[in-house]
């Protein structure tokens, strides 16, 4: 086995796009959902980190959703929660252990506290930054400053030199411009997405984005 140390990489995952790009959407069960939504984007990162030949990485992920419905935690949280707890402190490794992902709170950590936002802004008594990110708009379920959070992490740490490189799990050109940024300021960045989800008007922006196969029927 070689002796090279690890490099760091943090992915920026879309929870919403991942639950829906594995096909967890067809489980009942919360956990169970969320389980196979965290392997696929464990695997389709590994691919893209896990070239033969190149750096070994080690990979802490932070996941972004509507986590709270007002105050109130939301079914992506509670299914996310007890995965959380079953590889706490477990290390997943892909790609003959070229990929290892880290386990416990600092492996899989929650976008609703912000990587680089001050303590004084958490939420009184509930340790988050971010209430109230799943919202109804008649009487349906939307999920509002997911995405902002998403990019001023990326954003954050990339400015910090936090990790060798910054994947973002996403099929929304919205991510674009805040990836633009973090490369502007000297991130290795790169995007997944499935096939066929970027804009025919950003096809410039291409070398940033690798596709990958999902299991969506």
């Amino acid at each position: 086995m070689s002796t090279r140390r690890f490099q760091t990489a943090i992915g920026f995952v879309d929870w919403k796009t991942a639950l829906i790009a594995s096909g967890a959407t067809r489980r009942k069960r919360l956990d169970a959902a969320a389980k196979t939504a965290l392997e696929h984007v464990e695997r389709v990162v590994s691919d893209y980190l896990g070239s033969a030949g190149g750096p070994r990485y080690r990979v802490r992920l932070r996941l972004y959703a509507g986590w709270h419905e007002g105050k109130t935690r939301t079914n992506y949280f509670q299914g996310i929660a007890g995965i959380r707890e079953k590889v706490a402190g477990r290390v997943r490794t892909y790609r003959d252990g070229r990929v290892a992902f880290l386990g416990g709170d600092d492996g899989i950590q929650l976008g609703a506290r912000l990587a680089c936002a001050s303590d004084r802004r958490l939420a009184p008594k509930h340790d988050v930054h971010l209430l109230a990110t799943l919202r109804r708009r008649a009487g349906e379920p939307t999920e509002k400053m997911v995405d902002t959070a998403l990019i001023a992490d990326l954003l954050g740490l990339a400015m910090r030199k936090e990790a060798d490189r910054y994947v973002v799990v996403s099929d929304d050109d919205d991510m674009l411009p805040g990836i633009f940024a973090a490369e502007a300021v000297g991130a290795k960045v790169g995007m997944l997405r499935r096939p066929g989800t970027i804009s025919r008007f950003m096809t410039h922006a291409e070398d940033l984005v690798t596709t990958y196969e999902s299991v969506e029927p």
